[in-house]
Protein backbone atom coordinates (compact mmCIF):
# COMPACT_ATOMS: atom_id res chain seq x y z
CA UNK A 1 0.00 0.00 0.00
CA UNK A 2 1.40 3.40 -1.01
CA UNK A 3 -0.59 6.59 -0.51
CA UNK A 4 -3.81 4.58 -0.66
CA UNK A 5 -2.88 3.01 -4.03
CA UNK A 6 -2.56 -0.76 -4.25
CA UNK A 7 0.12 -2.55 -6.25
CA UNK A 8 3.65 -1.68 -7.34
CA UNK A 9 4.32 2.04 -7.90
CA UNK A 10 4.77 3.08 -11.54
CA UNK A 11 6.87 5.89 -12.96
CA UNK A 12 4.56 8.54 -14.40
CA UNK A 13 5.67 10.98 -17.10
CA UNK A 14 5.10 14.54 -15.84
CA UNK A 15 2.40 16.31 -17.86
CA UNK A 16 4.16 19.69 -17.66
CA UNK A 17 7.32 18.50 -19.46
CA UNK A 18 7.58 20.26 -22.84
CA UNK A 19 10.55 18.23 -24.13
CA UNK A 20 10.17 14.48 -24.57
CA UNK A 21 13.57 12.86 -23.92
CA UNK A 22 14.05 9.22 -24.92
CA UNK A 23 14.03 6.73 -22.04
CA UNK A 24 17.33 6.09 -20.18
CA UNK A 25 19.05 8.92 -22.00
CA UNK A 26 20.88 11.45 -19.88
CA UNK A 27 21.59 15.03 -20.73
CA UNK A 28 25.13 15.77 -21.96
CA UNK A 29 27.43 17.21 -19.29
CA UNK A 30 28.64 20.69 -20.08
CA UNK A 31 32.32 21.09 -19.37
CA UNK A 32 33.22 24.51 -18.07
CA UNK A 33 36.76 25.77 -18.26
CA UNK A 34 38.10 26.66 -14.83
CA UNK A 35 39.33 30.22 -14.60
CA UNK A 36 42.95 30.49 -13.49
CA UNK A 37 43.62 33.44 -11.25
CA UNK A 38 47.31 34.40 -11.42
CA UNK A 39 48.90 35.61 -8.17
CA UNK A 40 51.79 38.00 -8.73
CA UNK A 41 55.01 36.80 -7.09
CA UNK A 42 57.77 39.43 -7.13
CA UNK A 43 61.12 38.15 -8.44
CA UNK A 44 59.74 34.67 -9.13
CA UNK A 45 62.64 33.69 -11.41
CA UNK A 46 65.24 34.66 -8.80
CA UNK A 47 63.31 33.06 -5.96
CA UNK A 48 63.04 29.76 -7.82
CA UNK A 49 66.78 29.77 -8.51
CA UNK A 50 67.53 30.29 -4.80
CA UNK A 51 65.02 27.65 -3.74
CA UNK A 52 66.48 25.03 -6.11
CA UNK A 53 69.92 25.58 -4.59
CA UNK A 54 68.78 25.92 -0.99
CA UNK A 55 68.07 22.24 -0.35
CA UNK A 56 64.87 23.14 1.50
CA UNK A 57 63.24 20.31 -0.43
CA UNK A 58 65.88 17.84 -1.66
CA UNK A 59 63.41 16.40 -4.17
CA UNK A 60 63.05 19.76 -5.99
CA UNK A 61 66.21 20.89 -7.74
CA UNK A 62 64.92 22.28 -11.06
CA UNK A 63 61.76 23.12 -13.01
CA UNK A 64 61.17 19.49 -14.03
CA UNK A 65 61.20 18.17 -10.45
CA UNK A 66 59.09 21.11 -9.26
CA UNK A 67 56.50 20.41 -11.94
CA UNK A 68 56.33 16.74 -11.00
CA UNK A 69 55.80 17.57 -7.32
CA UNK A 70 52.89 19.97 -7.86
CA UNK A 71 51.22 18.08 -10.71
CA UNK A 72 51.96 20.13 -13.82
CA UNK A 73 54.25 19.79 -16.83
CA UNK A 74 57.62 21.52 -16.91
CA UNK A 75 56.73 24.09 -19.64
CA UNK A 76 54.07 25.50 -17.32
CA UNK A 77 56.78 26.61 -14.90
CA UNK A 78 58.32 28.63 -17.73
CA UNK A 79 54.90 30.11 -18.53
CA UNK A 80 54.54 31.26 -14.93
CA UNK A 81 57.92 32.98 -15.06
CA UNK A 82 57.61 34.57 -18.51
CA UNK A 83 53.87 35.22 -18.61
CA UNK A 84 52.88 32.92 -21.47
CA UNK A 85 49.71 30.85 -22.07
CA UNK A 86 47.40 33.33 -20.37
CA UNK A 87 49.56 33.74 -17.27
CA UNK A 88 50.76 37.06 -15.92
CA UNK A 89 54.52 37.45 -15.88
CA UNK A 90 56.15 36.37 -12.60
CA UNK A 91 53.04 34.75 -11.16
CA UNK A 92 51.64 31.47 -9.85
CA UNK A 93 48.11 30.11 -10.33
CA UNK A 94 46.05 30.70 -7.21
CA UNK A 95 45.38 26.95 -6.82
CA UNK A 96 49.11 26.19 -6.84
CA UNK A 97 50.37 28.89 -4.48
CA UNK A 98 49.71 27.04 -1.21
CA UNK A 99 51.01 23.65 -2.44
CA UNK A 100 54.10 25.44 -3.76
CA UNK A 101 54.76 27.06 -0.37
CA UNK A 102 54.28 23.76 1.44
CA UNK A 103 56.90 22.13 -0.78
CA UNK A 104 59.53 24.54 0.50
CA UNK A 105 58.18 25.05 4.05
CA UNK A 106 57.37 28.71 3.41
CA UNK A 107 54.56 30.98 4.51
CA UNK A 108 52.58 32.54 1.67
CA UNK A 109 53.59 35.99 2.95
CA UNK A 110 57.26 35.02 2.65
CA UNK A 111 56.80 33.91 -0.95
CA UNK A 112 55.01 37.13 -1.89
CA UNK A 113 57.56 39.47 -0.32
CA UNK A 114 59.24 42.03 -2.56
CA UNK A 115 62.31 42.12 -0.30
CA UNK A 116 64.82 39.71 -1.83
CA UNK A 117 67.34 40.21 0.97
CA UNK A 118 64.71 39.08 3.49
CA UNK A 119 63.80 36.13 1.25
CA UNK A 120 67.41 34.97 0.87
CA UNK A 121 68.05 35.25 4.60
CA UNK A 122 64.87 33.32 5.28
CA UNK A 123 65.63 30.33 3.06
CA UNK A 124 69.23 30.26 4.28
CA UNK A 125 67.84 29.28 7.70
CA UNK A 126 67.39 25.51 7.57
CA UNK A 127 64.31 25.36 9.76
CA UNK A 128 62.40 28.61 9.29
CA UNK A 129 59.08 27.31 10.61
CA UNK A 130 60.77 25.91 13.69
CA UNK A 131 62.78 29.07 14.27
CA UNK A 132 59.68 31.25 14.13
CA UNK A 133 57.85 28.99 16.58
CA UNK A 134 60.83 28.98 18.91
CA UNK A 135 61.06 32.77 18.81
CA UNK A 136 57.37 33.10 19.66
CA UNK A 137 57.44 30.53 22.46
CA UNK A 138 57.80 31.65 26.05
CA UNK A 139 60.61 30.17 28.14
CA UNK A 140 59.45 27.62 30.67
CA UNK A 141 59.86 28.54 34.34
CA UNK A 142 58.17 27.68 37.60
CA UNK A 143 55.85 30.69 37.32
CA UNK A 144 54.01 29.26 34.30
CA UNK A 145 50.69 27.75 35.24
CA UNK A 146 51.07 25.26 32.40
CA UNK A 147 54.32 23.78 31.25
CA UNK A 148 56.49 20.73 31.41
CA UNK A 149 58.71 19.06 33.93
CA UNK A 150 61.76 17.01 33.00
CA UNK A 151 62.39 14.21 35.46
CA UNK A 152 65.74 12.48 35.66
CA UNK A 153 68.15 11.15 38.25
CA UNK A 154 69.20 14.57 39.50
CA UNK A 155 72.17 15.47 37.27
CA UNK A 156 72.09 19.26 37.12
CA UNK A 157 73.64 21.28 34.34
CA UNK A 158 76.31 23.80 35.27
CA UNK A 159 77.05 26.39 32.53
CA UNK A 160 80.45 25.88 30.96
CA UNK A 161 79.98 27.33 27.51
CA UNK A 162 77.53 29.70 25.81
CA UNK A 163 76.54 26.91 23.43
CA UNK A 164 75.44 24.62 26.25
CA UNK A 165 71.91 25.69 27.06
CA UNK A 166 69.67 24.05 29.60
CA UNK A 167 70.03 20.94 31.70
CA UNK A 168 72.66 18.41 30.66
CA UNK A 169 71.83 14.76 29.99
CA UNK A 170 74.22 11.90 29.30
CA UNK A 171 73.68 9.32 26.60
CA UNK A 172 71.90 6.33 28.13
CA UNK A 173 70.40 8.34 30.99
CA UNK A 174 66.72 7.60 31.77
CA UNK A 175 64.38 10.39 30.80
CA UNK A 176 60.78 11.16 31.69
CA UNK A 177 58.62 14.21 31.32
CA UNK A 178 55.20 15.43 32.35
CA UNK A 179 53.29 17.99 30.32
CA UNK A 180 50.59 19.89 32.17
CA UNK A 181 47.85 22.03 30.71
CA UNK A 182 44.22 23.14 30.95
CA UNK A 183 41.64 20.31 30.69
CA UNK A 184 40.15 19.91 27.24
CA UNK A 185 43.07 21.59 25.44
CA UNK A 186 45.39 19.76 23.07
CA UNK A 187 49.17 19.58 23.17
CA UNK A 188 51.93 18.78 20.69
CA UNK A 189 55.39 18.02 22.09
CA UNK A 190 58.24 18.47 19.63
CA UNK A 191 61.92 17.78 20.17
CA UNK A 192 64.72 19.00 17.93
CA UNK A 193 68.23 17.63 17.99
CA UNK A 194 71.14 18.91 15.87
CA UNK A 195 69.94 16.78 12.93
CA UNK A 196 66.15 16.68 12.76
CA UNK A 197 62.83 17.19 14.53
CA UNK A 198 60.51 14.55 15.97
CA UNK A 199 57.05 14.51 17.55
CA UNK A 200 56.72 12.89 20.98
CA UNK A 201 53.08 13.69 21.61
CA UNK A 202 50.77 12.68 20.13
CA UNK A 203 52.46 9.49 18.95
CA UNK A 204 51.44 6.84 16.43
CA UNK A 205 50.55 4.60 19.36
CA UNK A 206 48.82 7.22 21.50
CA UNK A 207 46.95 9.60 19.14
CA UNK A 208 44.90 11.26 21.88
CA UNK A 209 46.65 14.46 22.98
CA UNK A 210 43.80 15.99 24.98
CA UNK A 211 44.28 16.95 28.61
CA UNK A 212 41.87 15.20 30.93
CA UNK A 213 40.52 16.62 34.18
CA UNK A 214 43.85 15.83 35.86
CA UNK A 215 45.52 18.25 33.44
CA UNK A 216 48.73 16.40 32.64
CA UNK A 217 50.18 13.87 30.20
CA UNK A 218 53.13 11.64 31.13
CA UNK A 219 55.72 10.81 28.43
CA UNK A 220 56.21 7.91 28.36
CA UNK A 221 53.14 6.59 30.16
CA UNK A 222 53.55 5.91 33.86
CA UNK A 223 53.33 2.16 33.27
CA UNK A 224 56.07 2.22 30.61
CA UNK A 225 59.85 2.25 31.09
CA UNK A 226 61.67 5.57 30.85
CA UNK A 227 63.10 6.85 27.58
CA UNK A 228 66.87 6.49 27.23
CA UNK A 229 68.79 9.51 25.99
CA UNK A 230 70.41 8.73 22.63
CA UNK A 231 72.67 10.46 20.14
CA UNK A 232 73.28 12.90 18.60
CA UNK A 233 75.33 14.88 21.08
CA UNK A 234 74.63 18.61 21.19
CA UNK A 235 71.93 21.20 21.73
CA UNK A 236 68.35 19.96 21.92
CA UNK A 237 65.06 21.84 22.31
CA UNK A 238 61.69 20.78 23.63
CA UNK A 239 58.79 22.80 22.28
CA UNK A 240 55.27 22.32 23.62
CA UNK A 241 52.38 23.86 21.69
CA UNK A 242 49.01 24.08 23.44
CA UNK A 243 45.88 24.71 21.36
CA UNK A 244 42.24 25.21 22.24
CA UNK A 245 41.18 23.15 19.20
CA UNK A 246 42.80 20.09 17.70
CA UNK A 247 45.17 20.63 14.78
CA UNK A 248 44.22 19.43 11.28
CA UNK A 249 44.89 15.70 10.92
CA UNK A 250 47.24 16.26 7.97
CA UNK A 251 49.70 18.03 10.30
CA UNK A 252 49.77 15.04 12.65
CA UNK A 253 50.29 12.65 9.73
CA UNK A 254 53.24 14.70 8.48
CA UNK A 255 54.76 14.90 11.97
CA UNK A 256 54.93 11.09 12.00
CA UNK A 257 56.43 10.86 8.50
CA UNK A 258 59.70 8.97 8.07
CA UNK A 259 61.10 11.68 5.77
CA UNK A 260 62.63 14.63 7.67
CA UNK A 261 61.57 17.09 4.95
CA UNK A 262 57.91 16.20 5.50
CA UNK A 263 58.26 16.71 9.24
CA UNK A 264 59.72 20.15 8.52
CA UNK A 265 56.72 20.90 6.31
CA UNK A 266 54.45 19.88 9.18
CA UNK A 267 56.20 22.37 11.48
CA UNK A 268 55.61 25.11 8.93
CA UNK A 269 51.94 24.09 8.55
CA UNK A 270 51.61 24.14 12.33
CA UNK A 271 52.91 27.69 12.48
CA UNK A 272 50.51 28.74 9.71
CA UNK A 273 47.57 27.20 11.60
CA UNK A 274 48.53 29.25 14.66
CA UNK A 275 48.88 32.42 12.58
CA UNK A 276 45.47 31.91 10.98
CA UNK A 277 43.88 31.19 14.38
CA UNK A 278 42.46 27.93 13.03
CA UNK A 279 42.99 26.36 16.45
CA UNK A 280 41.53 29.08 18.65
CA UNK A 281 43.68 30.28 21.52
CA UNK A 282 47.19 28.86 21.76
CA UNK A 283 50.39 29.05 23.76
CA UNK A 284 53.88 27.68 23.15
CA UNK A 285 56.64 27.03 25.68
CA UNK A 286 60.27 26.17 25.01
CA UNK A 287 62.86 24.39 27.13
CA UNK A 288 66.46 23.65 26.10
CA UNK A 289 68.59 20.72 27.15
CA UNK A 290 72.00 19.47 26.12
CA UNK A 291 73.10 15.89 25.40
CA UNK A 292 76.67 14.90 26.17
CA UNK A 293 78.69 11.68 26.37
Amino acid sequence: MLNGVKGKPRAVRPTHCLIDFPAYRSLPTLKTKKTIMPIYVPHLREKLAHLYKSGRNPAVINAATLAAEIGVVAPQITNWINGNAGMQESSLPDAKLQPFCRLFALNIEDMLTDNMEHFQNLIARPYSGWQRLLERAAPFDDKNRIGLALKHRGLQYQPEDDELKGERYQIGEPFRMEVSGPPGWHVVVLVRDPETVACWCPSRYFPDNTFTAEGFIAIPGTENPAISITEPVGQHWLLTVYTEKRLPELIYQQLYDDLPVNRELAINSLEQALNNKDVGQWLALRKPFYVTV
